[in-house]
């Protein structure tokens, strides 16, 4: 409430100038800007009189006719020593006379340094002649560092030009060097052949202090005026105001919405503005009962409600995570999701079937919120449970439709883009529920992938989808998206659309990392969207074929382990690195012939070379076609990728902690789980089907 007044004092202010003589004094407004009034009259009247200004200019120009006239002195002075001696020599006694002149007048004159020196504007180098200092320490440091032939490297200014060809410069130079912050005045030295100058300077924090000294002296009293004022006004304020409002503010605090009934009055009867407040308060009992009331069942509704939330966010992270990867032999895949709310109804998944492909699937859920979440749950478990049954994904999301639709009292549907890769033969088999169309981008170019639309699932029983197919390259990468990312709104409230999108993608084609080409589709988004709120939720799943399989199959035995080092150390190259690679490996192959009951071994081994790595960048850089030449001419491999599949009981070597032992103490097998974990970049287990899968990167 006391803002109010501040606000409408100041509204008032011009009005109140002129009557503030003859006004009655009955109101605090009144009071505080009479004050106010009075302090800016005073404030005025000594600003005019001191007039910092004008001291701050006089300073500054009776700096320069002092600077002036000590540079002249000295270049006059210097011309005497000339005419007398007829050179300059510093063993003289005529110039060691004129050097201790020369410091009384440089400390008669309040000049930090005098010194006279010769000038070569050609070269932008100066020779000094003679330097002296206001004081002792000074004077011996100029007499060490500036003595008589120091040649100093310098640029010439225009000042030293002007004064060189005889023009009296009574303007200063500012001067930064290793000694002081200095102001400098020239004077040419008559009468002496070369370019010699005389020059004298000034401090400039010297010159500051003083303006600083006279300045504060200057305002002196008006900070005095002030700070009376400031007492007076306190006390005005204390006893019409900050008191009143106090008393207020004490029985607000001992108010409570069972007393509000019986309030008792304040018993401030003045007729300002602090009378209207204590008069609102004892009229507002019964509206804070009422709003204590609702505000504490609001409260308690909005509290059970983010209990909820939090609950379905945390139920639907452990099923769509934020991230997730999957990597195998020939494939990798990434997938990221952002939901516009806390709860949010875009999904994915992705798994590996027991003949060894791999399904991506991608799906939007109409609506938001919690009972959106609750349709994505049993969308994601019909699908996956269709994919897990080996079936094809038209098939598959036909099933799923089914099922849907006989369990959907809301009417809820939800479009989807299932795809199941072949990782040995780069096939690609795929079908769409009425979803928007993936994106293709291969080493030449990103692409909208066309598809059939189809039918989105949960309304009608007969949806009837239809199954496409493609054959992919090798580092093919598949993007599919959700209608968040075309649909993204700018500050413009214009939409991102497919067109934008695939430049996107293609700026950065070939991708190394199906990582990247999902990143690829955040950024674009993000960048498009910079500054607005995420409007729709977002969800992208990149799969990526890297080769075709070149799995191997090995008798179970330590016989075996010398196949996969010979083809380790022919993939690496550099046989340090390679070696690496194979003492993490022999420790995964001891487990697997020791432990794992296994009829067979699988192995493959792939390398990616510097060029792969770099051919998105050099994509997004714009390389000349040479430069690719020439990378892919040098390209080394930088990381290999080795798989070990075994037929054997289910065993997660990585899902429990390796007990210490002492060196004495490790296997024959290798130095134990934690060298694996040391060595590879990455190193995971899967179960796939009947078969152990793991996975080791080296870099």
């Amino acid at each position: 409430m006391s803002g109010s007044i501040r606000s409408r004092i100041v509204a008032s202010f011009a009005g109140t100038f002129v009557a503030i003589g003859v006004a009655a004094f009955k109101s605090i407004r009144t009071k505080i800007v009479a004050m106010f009034v009075v302090a800016i009259i005073l404030i005025g009247i000594v600003a005019a009189a001191v007039g910092i200004v004008v001291v701050r200019e006089y300073e500054r120009q009776l700096s320069d006719e002092r600077g002036a006239s000590a540079a002249d002195m000295c270049a006059s002075l210097f011309t005497m020593l000339y005419e007398q001696e007829g050179t300059f020599d510093p063993e003289s006694e005529s110039y060691k006379k004129y050097r201790n002149f020369l410091r009384e007048i440089c400390e008669e004159s309040e000049m930090n340094y005098l010194y006279a020196f010769e000038c070569d504007v050609e070269n932008n180098r100066i020779t000094y002649i003679m330097c002296v200092a206001d004081n002792e320490e000074a004077d011996a440091q100029m007499v060490r560092e500036r003595g008589y032939g120091t040649v100093v490297s310098t640029e010439i200014s225009d000042l030293e030009k002007r004064a060189l060809q005889g023009e009296k410069v009574s303007q200063a130079l500012e001067v930064d060097s290793e000694f002081a912050h200095t102001l400098a005045w020239f004077s040419r030295v008559d009468g002496v052949p070369g370019n010699v100058l005389a020059a004298a300077e000034y401090s400039v924090t010297e010159q500051r202090r003083r303006i600083a000294t006279t300045v504060a002296f200057a305002l002196l009293p008006a900070v005095l005026v002030l700070v009376v004022l400031l007492i007076v006004e306190l006390a005005v304020l204390n006893r019409n105001v900050f008191k009143p409002i106090g008393f207020v503010a004490k029985r607000m605090r001992e108010f409570s919405a069972k007393r509000a009934g019986g309030f008792e009055p304040l018993g401030i009867s003045s007729h300002d503005e602090i009378g209207e407040i204590a008069e609102a308060f004892e009229g507002m009992g019964a509206d804070i009962d009422v709003y204590l009331r609702d505000i504490e069942r609001m409260t308690s509704e909005r509290v059970q409600s983010q209990v909820e939330l939090d609950v379905a966010r945390r139920i639907q992270l452990g099923i769509v995570p934020e991230s997730f990867d999957l990597s195998g032999t020939g494939f990798e895949v990434h997938a990221l999701s952002r939901p516009a709310r806390q709860v949010g109804g875009d999904f994915y998944d992705c798994l590996e079937t027991d003949d060894g492909r791999v399904a991506v699937v991608v799906g939007d859920v109409s609506g938001k919120g919690i009972a959106a979440a609750m349709f994505m749950t049993l969308v994601k478990t019909a699908v996956r449970d269709e994919l897990l049954a080996g079936r094809g994904p038209a098939v598959v999301l036909n099933n799923a439709n089914e099922r849907l639709c006989a369990s959907n009292p809301e009417g809820m549907f939800v479009t989807i883009f299932a795809a199941v890769l072949n990782p040995c033969t780069g096939e690609l088999r795929y079908a769409n529920a009425g979803h928007v169309p993936p994106y293709l981008a291969s080493a030449d170019g990103a692409r909208v992938l066309e598809v059939d639309p189809g039918v989105l699932l949960g309304l009608f029983d007969d949806a009837d989808v239809q199954e496409g197919s493609i054959s992919l390259e090798q580092g093919d990468c598949l993007i599919l998206v959700t209608d968040g990312a075309t649909e993204a709104v700018n500050a413009d409230r214009s939409f991102l659309g497919e067109e934008a999108l695939v430049r996107s993608l293609a700026a950065g084609v070939p991708y190394a990392r199906a990582t990247s080409a999902a990143d690829a589709v955040a950024d674009a988004v993000d960048a498009f969207a910079v500054g607005c709120e995420q409007f729709d939720d977002l969800t992208v799943l990149a799969l990526r074929w890297i080769s075709r399989c070149e799995t191997r199959k090995l008798a179970v035995s330590m016989a075996s382990l010398a196949v996969v080092r010979k083809k380790i150390l022919a993939a690496a190259v550099d046989p340090a690195f390679g070696r690496k690679a194979c003492l993490a490996c022999e420790e995964a192959f001891v487990n697997i012939v020791s432990y794992s009951d296994a009829r067979s071994i699988w192995y493959s081994v792939e390398a990616e070379t510097e060029a792969e790595a770099e051919a998105e960048a050099e994509a997004g850089t714009g390389s000349a076609d040479g430069a690719g030449e020439s990378g892919r001419a040098e390209a080394r491999p930088i990381s290999l990728r080795v798989v070990l599949e075994d037929d054997g009981t289910p065993f997660d070597p990585f899902a429990v902690t390796p007990e210490q032992k002492s060196f004495e103490d490790l296997d024959g097998g290798g130095m134990g789980i934690g060298l694996i974990r040391s060595i590879a970049r990455e190193a995971t287990y899967r179960r796939v089907g009947s078969h152990n899968v793991l996975t080791l990167v080296f870099e």
